[in-house]
């Protein structure tokens, strides 16, 4: 019942991220106005500053998309997915802005444009890949549309990741969170149908693994550990990396391609197979063998 209220103290003061202006201004050829040629330096100027309380606020909008009950030794995983689900249906309840000059009451457009505004925020980027990945692994599909099809933050995301830039790690970090959520999903899901159907997003799953491996490879073998350095890194389902990533347990999908029983997938479902009844055989006294 609270969440109207964060999302709001949440966008408290964003209007100027849509009149023109962007939260970071880099100085790569001086001040224009000087004399002498200016000399290209690292040097920025943060015009909206991402405030400390706005990071507390974004790390609780977070505990609760991401709720999980750990007071007891077995946590209830059915409540708290419910509980989660809940929530992420709360927040997309909260109108979005019809222009593109003030935002609407919900956060998620916001959020992705603050990856790309601070990009060297790294408190926010972890804030905002949990986030993403509660979305992923829940499928929330009223959110991935938003997220994905209206902020269109995979075609932004592979944008930023064909450059270099402090971004690259957390944006590499997302688009592999998508790539292991479609290997179990079902053909009749939705981001599985978005996503095959993106052609960037598949001009791009090369480029992705190869980054990916480079970042999971050390960059040199270590002294008596040599046959490490060469030997294979899994990043799919089942390894070590898609652990680490929050995909625990999840299977790659196998079935029926024509399945349509579910949108969520995420493990394999074994059909259960009717018991065929044995048919009534006539009874024939001259059958029995003289057994009680």
């Amino acid at each position: 019942q609270h969440i109207p209220q964060l999302a709001a103290a949440l966008l408290q003061g964003c209007n100027l991220f849509l009149e023109g202006s962007t939260a970071t201004v880099y100085f790569n050829k001086g001040d224009p106005t000087d004399q002498i040629p200016g000399v290209a330096h690292p040097g920025r100027c943060r015009i909206v500053p991402f405030t400390a309380w706005r990071l507390h606020a974004v790390a609780l909008f977070t505990e609760i998309l991401t709720y999980q009950d750990s007071t007891d030794e077995k946590p209830n995983d059915d409540q708290s997915e419910k509980l989660r689900r809940l929530a992420m249906t709360e927040v997309m309840k909260l109108p979005l802005s019809e222009d593109e000059e003030t935002h609407g009451e919900n956060p998620w457009p916001i959020l992705c444009n603050w990856v790309f505004e601070y990009p060297e925020n790294a408190l926010y980027h972890y804030q905002f890949i949990r986030l993403f990945q509660a979305i992923c692994i829940e499928h929330h599909e009223p959110t991935l549309r938003l997220v994905l099809q209206k902020a269109k933050f995979v075609s932004k995301a592979i944008k930023a990741c064909k450059g270099k830039g402090p971004l690259r790690g957390t944006l590499l970090t997302c688009l592999n969170i998508l790539r292991l959520r479609l290997q179990s999903l079902p053909p009749s899901a939705f981001l599985r149908q978005f996503l095959e159907s993106h052609d960037a997003w598949k001009g791009f799953q090369e480029s992705l693994v190869k980054m990916t491996l480079d970042q999971e490879r050390p960059s040199q073998p270590i002294p008596g550990k040599e046959a490490m350095f060469f030997k294979q890194i899994g990043i799919d389902l089942g390894s070590r990396y898609a652990v680490q990533l929050g995909f625990d347990g999840v299977e790659a999908y196998q079935g029926d391609p024509s399945d349509e029983n579910t949108t969520g997938g995420g493990k394999k479902k074994k059909k259960n197979s009717k018991k065929r009844k044995k048919k009534k055989q006539p009874n024939n006294e001259g059958d029995d063998d003289g057994e009680d």
